[in-house]
């Protein structure tokens, strides 16, 4: 282990009476002790640097620093220990960022507080670590008042018996601009009235361990300090295994109310780098860090527990105690605080836990109930009872339904994916691939309904009626040059329109600022949860929770001078209306709370699919705000507030943006082209063929960015072809030993969207590689070759065709028909018999050329064709006749009688079932089926298609006899 431990420690009791203290040096003795055990244990600790009481002059502290920082390197840690007075000193407006005109200070040795130069101001701390070249593991802990924000606050006198505050009751002149320690870095200090410190001066990464908020006194006794003796006891307790998200968390519970005023003591992330709240303390290798709930004994409250209403603890429910041995004990949450939560253990077992020790602690059902609905758009059981199965053992996860669930958990396409209820093709997370052999569904779906409880929590999360009225104010600057709205906008939704694509992501972007102001006469406490569609939860305050003084306001996110919010690729592609961003405004008037939002956070779960062939991978969560630019105890309340941002989407229902640039890409993308299809286009009836039209967007009915018109059959087709190839594969896979099925067919093979056809039905029964298109004929399939190569390739045991229906009784009856023939006439007579005649022999020859060269194949085991049912001349509802494809050109040609044209359609559809079983006859493998009878008058979807249940007769048609088939070949 190369990492050596660097210490300053400083302890001041000697200042001006009557501002003496008693426990400072003393504590400075028992982190020496500290750091001493360490050393036997085998860390390396150099000889600290110690300063007590006049030694610790502020030029020696500072030239301590100095001296320390040349030595460290990016493996060691730089352990920075105070224990002595805080204060506050005047700025004279010199730091545009102090919105109290204070700034907060380490007192110094001194012996006249009536001279300058013994106050080490923040910034000054700030500007010392800006100047280390290197990246130690950099920690300051001050056992101080006004410590919270590295110093702050004067509270009144009110000494507790046996109790001193570690503070001056007063706040100090404003010094000479020349004496801050970076005068020479800067020629001109009066640029900081105008512009923020933080420009010139970056935060180095650090954690900050303060003894008491900004708003609090440090506490000592004749002991010492109370923040320090506290700290010891846990690292010595824990054996120095714990964060300092630990140390902040179990602090607060352990200290709170052991005075007659607050001591709350608080852990501070300082900068951006590898230092978290989670790193561990003094950056020591440690087997693991702890992070799970416990239960702490607090003298006046008695046991606690570490989780709170804030993360949807309540009254009345049951926690489960971890003691030695394994053992487990019962207990009962009495009082749920935002942060914490009392407990009522049963008498009979406090003997087997003791006070001076924390115990791990879980609540199994920390959220609200999160209601998931299984949408099996697939129809697939398999998948849907595993479903079922695996979210049966997670807590708090109820079964829903359409009308009432959270969330849907969709099956389509083979995939698995979460959708807002009734927004079934509109994934919020990546979809799952159920076709991929190396997935572990239960792992991906566990891992996904963790993510789902936590933001559901914090969305729905709410506390009404605390405060009067609503103590803060969200404004509005909609296009970022500080001209802000007079509406407040918590508990409101702000519409915003983007202005621009990015050039790098080519996203639409929105640029504004936000800014929360203290509308009350208190102090509040405000943290501002960013909560994104994909599940990210991001805090857009720095340090997750900021306190506001009557009047303040901050600009969001915290130190930012302007924000941005754009509408990822990916919500283009899948044509969201508009990016919601909501916005969870959580203030309190008691207390910091920032400790706990740690365990609100999370990224984002894995994006939907889009194309990124050729493209960089992207990292990151895309869509969510970001930055641009540069004492007396009082009742507590705490409430929420939501402002949900909706940055709207211009080309909404418009192949644009990233979908447009790769179209052909994503049509023919098997797994996101299904999508595309059920978001940007509805489904049109053209007879045989289904014609899909494009949504209607603001700039026209059917009008893409690229400029074209999207009004083909073809897209219904191509991409429902992507959705029935993947359910083939999915039906290889869990019927490995079932004969395959290869079908090439017209529309009552393939009718999308709007009924399930016949092979639906077939499919359900035996893999089915689908090549059939709504409207295609014979010719077509010949032309086109697609049966006989994938016949080679695919090697299937059964090959269904459906075909000759639009040349006889579709729309190309036209042709054949003669017009003005009178009424009562026999159906020859309304025929071209030569042009009929010949539709028949091409016909005929069309169906010998597939026969014959199918027949060739000896892995085909037979080959089933099937002739259409008699379809209906007179329908109740006229639009059937009107909209259809046979009727109306008869009544054209002057057909006009119902009666006529039942026995015309007849005699087609008779003709046509007569030749194909004949030419089936003289073939051995091949078997005509008769469909003529199966249809019921009320089975029919339309003029020339049945119903679903029409359809299924005639699936189940082709079952029975592949079944008969297999039966014989056995």
């Amino acid at each position: 282990m190369n990492q050596k431990i660097f210490s300053l420690l400083i302890g001041i009791d000697e200042y001006p009476a009557p501002n003496r203290l008693f426990g400072c040096v003393k504590d400075v003795a028992k982190v020496t002790n500290y750091l001493d055990d360490l050393g036997r244990n085998g860390v390396q600790i150099p000889l600290p640097i110690t300063l007590l009481n006049r030694q610790a002059t502020k030029a020696n502290i500072v030239q301590s620093i100095k001296t320390i920082s040349k030595q460290i390197t990016d493996d060691d840690t730089f352990f920075i220990y105070y224990s002595g007075h805080g204060g506050q000193e005047r700025t004279n407006g010199l730091f545009i960022e102090e919105h109290d005109g204070l700034l907060e200070c380490l007192i110094c040795y001194t012996d006249n507080f009536e001279e300058e130069g013994f106050l080490l101001a923040d910034k000054e701390l700030r500007y010392l670590f800006s100047t280390i070249e290197t990246n130690p593991h950099l920690v300051t802990v001050f056992d101080c008042c006004h410590s919270g924000d590295m110093t702050r606050t004067l509270a009144p006198e009110n000494f507790e018996s046996g109790m001193r505050k570690r503070r001056i009751a007063r706040s100090f002149e404003a010094r000479k601009e020349t004496s801050f320690i970076f005068k020479e870095e800067f020629s001109d200090l009066s640029i900081f009235k105008s512009t923020r410190l933080s420009e010139q001066i970056p935060n180095k990464n650090h954690i900050h361990l303060s003894a008491a908020l900004s708003s609090e006194s440090a506490w000592e006794d004749e002991q010492g300090g109370v923040f320090t003796r506290y700290l010891l006891g846990l690292l010595g307790q824990k054996n120095n295994a714990v964060s300092y998200y630990d140390i902040g968390r179990y602090a607060k519970i352990s200290i709170r109310n052991i005075t007659k005023v607050h001591q709350t003591p608080l852990v501070r992330v300082i900068g951006s780098g590898p230092m978290d709240q989670m790193s561990p303390w003094l950056g020591l290798e440690i087997d693991s860090t702890s992070s799970e709930a416990v239960i702490i004994y607090n003298k006046k409250d008695g046991w606690t527990f570490s989780q709170g209403a804030l993360l949807g603890i309540r009254e009345e429910m049951e926690i489960e105690i971890t003691i030695p041995s394994h053992q487990t004990i019962s207990a009962i949450i009495t009082k749920a605080l935002p942060e914490y939560a009392l407990v009522d253990i049963p008498k009979e077992k406090l003997s087997a836990i003791n006070k001076s020790n924390t115990y791990p602690a879980i609540c199994k059902t920390t959220y609200s109930p999160l209601r998931i609905y299984i949408n099996n758009l697939d129809e697939d059981p398999i998948v849907e009872k595993s479903l079922k199965d695996i979210l049966a053992n997670e807590d708090n996860i109820q079964e829903g339904n359409v009308e009432n669930c959270n969330f849907e958990f969709s099956i389509f396409n083979q995939t698995l994916y979460l959708n807002y209820p009734g927004d079934h093709y509109r994934p919020l997370n990546e979809q799952l691939d159920l076709l991929d052999e190396h997935l572990i569904l239960r792992d991906h779906v566990v891992n996904q309904i963790k993510y789902v409880k936590a933001w559901h929590h914090f969305n729905t999360l709410n506390n009404p009626g605390s405060f009067n009225k609503i103590p803060i104010a969200v404004n509005l600057d909609p296009e970022g040059n500080r001209n802000w709205e007079d509406t407040n906008y918590a508990d409101h939704d702000i519409d915003l329109f983007p202005i621009e694509r990015t050039d790098e992501e080519n996203e639409w972007t929105a640029y504004f600022n936000l800014r929360i102001t203290n509308t009350t006469n208190e102090d509040l406490f405000v943290a501002c949860l960013a909560l994104d569609s994909d599940f990210e939860i991001d805090s857009l305050i720095e340090n997750h929770v900021i306190k506001l003084e009557p009047g303040q306001e901050v600009l969001l996110p915290e130190n930012s001078d302007q924000a941005t919010i754009t509408l990822p690729s990916y919500k283009e592609v899948y044509n969201w209306k508009s990016n919601p961003v909501r916005l969870k405004f959580i203030v309190s008037n008691k207390e910091d709370f920032s400790t706990l939002l740690i365990d609100a956070q999370q990224p984002a779960l894995p994006h939907p699919l889009i194309d990124t062939t050729g493209l960089a991978t992207r990292s990151g969560a895309r869509g969510s705000i970001k930055p641009r630019g540069i004492v007396r105890r009082k009742k507590e309340k705490w409430q929420v507030f939501t402002t949900t941002l909706n940055l709207l989407n211009p080309e909404y229902n418009m192949v644009s943006g990233h979908l447009d640039e790769r179209w052909d890409l994503y049509i023919k993308n098997e797994k996101i082209g299904p999508f595309i299809s059920k978001l940007y286009f509805r489904p049109k009836k053209a007879g045989f063929a289904i014609e899909s039209e494009k949504l209607e967007s603001a700039h026209g009915p059917a009008v893409a960015s690229r400029g074209f018109r999207i009004s083909k059959m073809d897209i219904a087709n191509y991409l429902d072809d992507k959705l029935r190839y993947r359910r083939f594969r999915k039906a290889k896979k869990i019927l490995p030993d079932a004969p395959t099925i290869l079908a090439e067919g017209d529309s009552w093979f393939l009718y999308p969207f709007l009924v399930k056809d016949t092979l639906d039905y077939v499919m359900r029964t035996y893999p089915t590689r689908s090549l059939a298109a709504a409207g295609a004929e014979l010719m077509e399939y010949k032309k086109s070759g697609q049966l006989l190569k994938e016949a080679k390739k695919l090697k299937p045991d059964y090959v269904l065709i459906s075909g000759g229906g639009n040349d006889v009784i579709g729309p190309e009856v036209k042709v054949i028909l003669k017009e003005g023939v009178g009424v009562g006439k026999e159906p020859e007579e309304y025929l071209l018999m030569n042009k009929y005649i010949s539709v028949r022999k091409q016909l005929k020859k069309l169906f010998i050329f597939f026969f014959d060269a199918l027949s060739k194949h000896v892995f085909i085991k037979h080959i089933f064709v099937h002739g259409y049912a008699t379809i209906k001349a007179h329908h109740s509802d006229p639009t059937i006749i009107r909209n259809g494809w046979v009727n109306k050109y008869m009544i054209a040609a002057g057909m006009k009688d119902a009666h006529d044209r039942q026995r015309l359609i007849k005699f087609l559809v008779d003709n046509f079932n007569e030749d194909l079983e004949t030419l089936a006859d003289t073939y051995e493998r091949v078997t005509y089926l008769d469909m003529r009878t199966l249809v019921l008058d009320n089975e029919w979807y339309d003029e020339i298609h049945p119903s679903d249940e029409g359809f299924k007769k005639i699936g189940d048609r082709f079952i029975e006899a592949i079944k008969a088939k297999e039966t014989n070949n056995s």
